[in-house]
């Protein structure tokens, strides 16, 4: 069906139902004839009509009149009725809460301004969610008048509005529940009579009400109805500030001139105690006490306070106050209680007493009531209620007793006590009535050690350190000595010196100590004591009783065996009577040395007082072994020799290496001419060779060799590493031989012996064929790929070699022989229809001219440039083809510049290509280079040799990413010390890539970002619109497989997975689109369907069903309209 016979179809539609409505309309407004209820008319239609009565109830009023409820159900009518019940209608909660409100006025002659801030909740209908809401909330204020405008701060609108009857009103607009705040400003008459003034309002209810009011008067007196917490405090310029809160119903505040005259009122105290209670000895205790006093009548000027008996004051803050001893009681009577007087300084309602006390024990009674205290009968006199607390506090010394007398009953601590380090807190008592009585008994305790040694050895040469670490637990009273038997060791240290005193106790001549504590200690601590015994035999057995502590009771310890490296040790197992042999554990073990013997492990059964130790012991000599490796740099002269001598020394430390070498290399090391050229290395430390070099034999001797010492810092034990840096000149390059001289060890065992040669540039090394050198063939292959590995089975004092150039036209006379490219920069342009590359070296060269020969042939201009300087460019014919002839510059620098601007009048099509990098005729490789790559803007780089190394950032330009160098073309400049050129247009797009080794030739790939695009986008089109219309490709198992591929690919490729992201994204607008379509005309259909339905049927039927029917899955669903009447078309 076409688009305009759908519009003819729907306006035919449209008519046919407005006709059949107003044909509806007129049948239900004529008068119908009278017929019975369920009477039934027949129209030339076939259509039933039914006429149908409405329901009508109806009630009686308060005046016996009644009234009708159409068409009401029973809960409509019930709610109705409900209505009129002030109860019923309280239940449901107010839309609104008024959460503050505050008043500040300020009140002149005959009028005051009030300023009213009223924070308002407006809570919202579940039920009407989503529609907007309006709420008077009342703000009362019947007698004020408003002078601005209301300030208001929400998230709806405000309405105010006054009622004579309901005062001031605020209509709030909202639809969620929200915070409201509004500010406003009255204006109120003050009313004055009798010398007094006074001021009503009423304010709206809400849940925190305050009122601040600035009256003038310096002193006044005010009082207030419907208010609270009345205060009056004076303020600047003769004015007083009145504040209340708590305003209910009508607040009316009243005040006048003058203060009144206060009436004498009772004073009732309430004292409040915490008193801890610090046992000091079975005679003595402290206590600290902390006493609330709170008067709730007449403020406090003075008030006495009753001690227990034996009590006395020893200090106190007096803050506030002073204390004065009333009475003193006499030695006779311990029961006689001690009262002072606490006189305030400055009356008040409320004073907080701290003082300590100290109690002691009778001395006329007997021994029974002299360590009985009463602790808890701090009486205030005359106070009307007294409670506190009691916390006794004590050490494990004492055993404390506590009996409980009238008024006081033991607690759970609910506050934490700070405990001590010798004092912890026992119970925790309450008392609520004065008099009241807690006694406490105090008796001696006695003191039981328990210890749990660790024994840890060291057997060493010629002597046996131990360390000793004991775990003591004291239980009842504190200790201040603890006792020890040596058992023939002698004492080195005991620690920690914060725990016990060190007295030198070894000179005790029956070998039994006693360490001296620091202070009396209880419960957990530990002691670390360091002895030894001296080795006098090299070898044998060693038996000796380890050292034994005093105790009652021990648990089971352990005893470590650990040999130095050269000791060796075998254990007697069945003579170590209370030794158990078990692994060792994980805190005893330590860093394993290769030589050394492994630890042992013994456990002492805590069934015996002591055990000997029993071994076998054997000392074993120095060993060691050496590995010696040597680098060559090899130049056309000189030859600069780097000897690594790694050394492993077994068993024994060693403070000197011996070595021999060559008479002309120990000259060359201890000439001070070449001191700057030799270094000596033990173990990554520089040394000095003129004092770490000793010669043992006649350096001006006959012999040919000399044997010197190396000595080192401190004595080595393990590996050593020496290193040997020195320079030796091998003469010019030719048919001769010469030798470098080398060191080598004559002490231990050489395990290998191994030398390297790299030439610098292109020469060519060779080993003499009676050198005891052999090719080394299982050497790793160096990266330069030029040097040469040897391998020597013996010691040797030299390497003979021979160098040679393999460059002509070298100068002789030069110290760089072969030409070394070190450093090299290409830029490649490729404009729109021509080529321009930029070469940039950096090399040395010892030759008056070098050659170099291009990628390809140039059609275009040359420019050469040597040190900045421009010099004609002069071909010659090659081996090879063309090359260009560079003059070198005879010039006191060693490195130089060559630049070269190579213009071509063609370049490669995009796509596939590849590029020829230039090369010298006998010169090394550089030893680094940058290829630089420069397209136009609307060309992209894909692919590139993955031999090459990115060195390329993404900036953003505008909406898309872009490549680019991560050096800049200056600092590249600045790098090969280059000429300054003109810069790259921002616009270009730019490629930077490095590699050490040379690459040659190099392939990328490059695309049009016009065809890029076309071609991406039309795949992702074609891709999307196959999934859209083919389901069988949208199961998950396929998305998972498409999803994981593309992840695989952004990986491995992510530089071209953006660039091809951002092509596509034309072609996935395009795809959304699609969907987007396709999505309408699955919606469209079935209404479509549905009309052509109506247009059908033709039927004048009041009951309509329409089929629907979903494509997807091929279920039907039906859905009924609404019943339309219709009328007879004759009425």
């Amino acid at each position: 069906m076409s688009w305009n016979a759908f519009k003819s179809w729907l306006t035919i539609t449209v008519l046919v139902y407005c006709v059949s409505l107003l044909t509806t309309q007129s049948a239900v407004a004529q008068r119908p004839e009278p017929v019975d209820d369920e009477a039934t008319v027949s129209s030339p239609s076939n259509v039933d009509v039914v006429e149908r009565r409405p329901r009508v109830v109806y009630a009686t009023d308060e005046n016996g009149k009644r009234v009708p409820f159409v068409n009401l159900t029973f809960d409509e009518i019930a709610r109705l009725l409900n209505t009129d019940d002030p109860q019923k209608e309280n239940r449901e909660p107010p839309q609104y809460q008024i959460n503050r409100v505050q008043f500040n006025g300020l009140a002149e002659t005959d009028r005051a301004t009030l300023t009213v801030s009223v924070d308002i909740t407006t809570l919202a209908d579940e039920a009407n969610s989503t529609q907007d809401q309006w709420v008077a909330i009342p703000l009362r204020l019947h007698e004020c008048s408003l002078l601005d405008a209301p300030e208001y701060e929400g998230e709806g609108k405000l309405l105010l509005t006054h009622d004579k009857t309901q005062g001031y009103q605020a209509w709030i607009r909202y639809q969620s529940t929200s915070e409201h705040r509004l500010q406003l400003r009255f204006s109120t008459n003050l009313s004055q009579a009798a010398l007094t003034t006074q001021i009503r309002f009423f304010p709206p209810a809400a849940n925190v009400s305050t009122l601040e009011l600035d009256v003038p008067g310096e002193q006044i007196t005010s009082e207030i109805q419907n208010g609270r917490d009345l205060k009056i405090t004076p303020s600047a310029e003769s004015r007083s500030i009145i504040t209340a809160n708590n305003l209910r119903n009508q607040v009316i505040v009243v005040w006048r001139d003058g203060v009144e005259a206060q009436e004498d009122k009772t004073t009732y105290l309430d004292a409040r105690g915490e008193i801890q209670v610090s046992i000091e000895g079975p005679g003595t205790i402290r206590s600290d006490i902390a006493l609330d006093v709170t008067s709730y009548g007449e403020e406090i000027k003075s008030f006495q306070l009753r001690l227990p008996p034996r009590t006395t004051i020893i200090s106190s803050s007096e803050q506030g106050y002073r204390i004065t001893e009333l009475n003193r009681p006499t030695l006779s009577d311990d029961n006689e209680r001690r009262t002072v007087q606490v006189t305030l300084d400055k009356p008040g309602t409320q004073i907080q007493l701290l003082f300590s006390t100290q109690t002691t024990g009778s001395e006329n009674g007997n021994e029974g009531d002299s360590s009985r205290f009463d602790v808890a009968s701090f009486e205030v006199v005359g106070a009307l209620r007294q409670s506190g607390r009691v916390t006794l506090m004590s050490s494990e010394d004492w055993l404390v007793y506590w009996y409980l007398g009238p008024s006081v009953r033991r607690v759970q601590a609910t506050e934490e006590t700070t405990d001590s380090q010798d004092r912890k807190r026992l119970a925790t008592f309450e008392y609520f009535r004065q008099p009241c009585q807690l006694r406490i008994e105090i008796k001696n305790q006695s003191t039981r050690v328990s210890v749990e040694p660790s024994y840890r050895l060291e057997v060493d040469e010629d002597r046996v350190d131990l360390e000793v670490l004991l775990r003591y637990t004291i239980r009842g009273a504190r200790s201040s000595f603890l006792n020890f038997d040596l058992n023939g060791w002698e004492l080195d240290d005991v620690g920690p010196s914060s725990t016990v005193e060190n007295d030198h106790f070894q000179d005790s001549s029956d070998s039994k100590v006693k360490l001296r504590l620091t202070q009396p200690r209880t419960g957990e601590f530990e002691l670390v004591l360091r002895l030894h015994r001296p080795v006098t035999e090299p070898s044998g057995t060693l038996r000796f009783p380890l050292p034994w502590p005093t105790y009652d009771n021990m648990s089971p310890g352990i005893v470590v065996v650990s040999p130095a490296n050269a000791v060796v040790l075998n254990y007697r197992l069945e003579e170590m009577v209370g030794l158990v042999q078990e692994s060792v554990p994980p805190e005893f073990v330590t860093a394993p040395s290769p030589e050394a013997q492994p630890p042992a492990a013994f456990r002492i059964r805590n069934d015996r007082a002591s055990g000997d130790v029993v071994m076998d012991y054997e000392v074993r000599d120095r060993e060691i072994r050496v590995r010696a490796d040597t680098l060559m740099d090899i130049s056309s002269e000189t030859a600069d020799v780097s000897q690594r001598l790694t050394y492993r020394v077994l068993y024994k430390p060693a403070s000197r290496l011996e070595l021999t070498m060559p008479r002309d290399l120990y000259r060359l090391l201890v000439n001070p001419r070449y001191r700057s050229a030799v270094e000596l290395q033990v173990d990554n430390q520089i040394l000095n060779s003129d004092d770490f070099l000793i010669a043992s034999n006649d350096v001006n001797g006959s012999s040919r060799t000399v044997d010197i010492g190396i000595a080192l810092p401190q004595p080595k034990l393990g590996t050593v590493d020496v290193v040997l840096k020195y320079p030796w000149r091998i003469g010019p390059s030719g048919t001769r031989f010469h030798s470098v001289p080398l060191a080598m060890p004559t002490d231990g065992q050489l395990l290998a012996n191994t030398a390297r040669l790299t030439p610098r540039g292109p020469m060519q090394v060779e080993l003499s064929p009676e050198a005891i050198w052999e090719q080394d063939e299982g050497a790793i292959p160096a990266e330069s790929g030029q040097s040469l590995a040897l391998a020597a089975e013996f010691p040797t004092l030299s390497l003979p070699l021979r160098v040679s150039q393999q460059q002509e036209n070298a100068d002789p006379e030069s110290p760089q022989g072969a030409t070394e490219v070190r450093l090299a920069w290409l830029q490649t342009w490729l404009a729109n229809q021509s080529r321009q590359d930029r070469i940039v070296y950096r090399l040395a060269s010892g030759s008056d001219n070098v050659y170099l020969q291009l990628s390809q042939p140039v059609d275009g201009s040359v420019i050469l440039v040597v040190d900045g300087v421009e010099y004609p460019t002069n071909w010659i014919d090659g081996e090879n083809g063309s090359e260009l002839e560079i003059r070198i510059p005879r010039v006191d620098q060693t490195e130089h510049t060559i630049e070269l601007a190579v213009q071509y009048n063609d370049r490669p099509a995009a796509g596939a290509m590849t590029f020829n990098l230039p090369r010298f005729r006998d010169a090394s490789s550089p030893r680094r280079w940058f290829w630089q790559l420069i397209l136009p803007e609307s060309e992209h780089l894909l692919l590139v040799d993955p031999n090459l190394t990115s060195s390329n950032r993404f900036e953003r330009r505008g909406w898309f990413w872009y490549r680019t160098g991560s050096h800049t073309q200056l600092e590249l400049e600045d790098w090969t010390d280059a000429t300054t050129q003109a810069g790259i247009p921002e616009t270009a797009n730019q490629y930077l890539f490095t590699s050490i080794d040379r690459i040659d030739p190099i392939t990328v790939r490059t695309s049009p970002r016009r065809q890029l695009v076309y071609a991406i986008s039309v795949t992702v089109l074609a891709f999307g619109l196959t999934l859209i219309y083919i389901p069988l490709l949208r199961h998950p198992v396929i998305l998972l497989a498409l999803a994981v591929g593309l992840l695989i690919s952004v990986s491995l490729f992510p530089s071209a997975s953006l660039i091809l992201a951002q092509a596509s994204l034309l072609g996935s607008l395009l795809v959304v689109l699609s969907l987007f379509l396709v999505a309408s005309l699955r919606w469209i259909q079935p209404r479509r369907s549905r009309l052509h339905s109506a247009v059908r049927q033709g039927d004048s039927h009041s009951d309509i069903q329409v089929s629907w029917r979903d494509n997807s899955n091929g279920s039907n669903s039906t859905s009924t309209t609404t019943s339309l009447p219709v009328a007879d078309s004759n009425a």
